[in-house]
């Protein structure tokens, strides 16, 4: 998104950006909507979680943990050391058929972003997460608060009640989500595999 939105790589655009600066030193331009709610500060992401379709069922994927020489700093890495070793990683994945997000914003910004996002998930550079396909579809519904029966769909501030079905954690609201100003307590909304939204 960052390199999409502003021509640089990533680590160009925040090479004069110290994690200690002020978040609205970090602001990129996303093409998604943001609102305020009462006892918070920080901007909110009208955008809700990822949700797996009922069919998701929990996976071990293996990826490939190879040596470089120069993160030992060695002449020569021996294979056969302890944890100089190369090896297989088993990696916790979930196998979905689909998984829905629901976002308000500028549809057709989104969909040239969707285009580059391939790989989603903590291991995509492991080779995890593919992603087949994309499809943008339309809803009234305001999804990125609350879905069927008033349920949490996206995490927001903690401000002393927890919603049911959900875990209070810390978490990020919005675009950088690596700096820390924007993490907060936060209830996050948990979905078991197989449970429908």
């Amino acid at each position: 998104i960052i390199q999409h939105e502003t021509g640089r790589h990533p680590d160009d655009v925040y090479a004069d950006c110290p994690n200690t600066a002020p978040l609205s030193e970090t602001d990129v331009a996303v093409p998604i909507a943001d609102c305020r709610v009462d006892g918070c500060d920080i901007p909110i992401a009208l955008a809700s979680g990822a949700w797996f379709s009922p069919d998701a069922t929990p996976t071990v994927r293996w990826r490939r943990r190879r040596l470089r020489a120069e993160y030992y700093a060695r002449d020569r890495v021996q294979n056969s050391q302890g944890d100089t070793k190369a090896c297989n990683l088993p990696s916790t994945t979930v196998t979905a058929l689909h998984a829905d997000w629901y976002v308000c914003g500028d549809r057709e910004r989104i969909t040239r972003l969707l285009v580059d996002v391939t790989h989603i998930g903590g291991k995509r550079g492991g080779g995890l997460g593919l992603v087949h396909g994309w499809e943008i579809e339309p809803t009234a519904l305001e999804w990125w608060f609350a879905g069927p029966g008033g349920r949490l769909m996206r995490t927001l501030p903690y401000c002393g009640n927890l919603p049911p079905l959900s875990d209070l954690r810390e978490g990020t609201l919005r675009v950088p989500y690596w700096h820390p100003r924007s993490r907060c307590l936060c209830a996050v909304p948990v979905q078991r595999l197989g449970e429908p939204i």
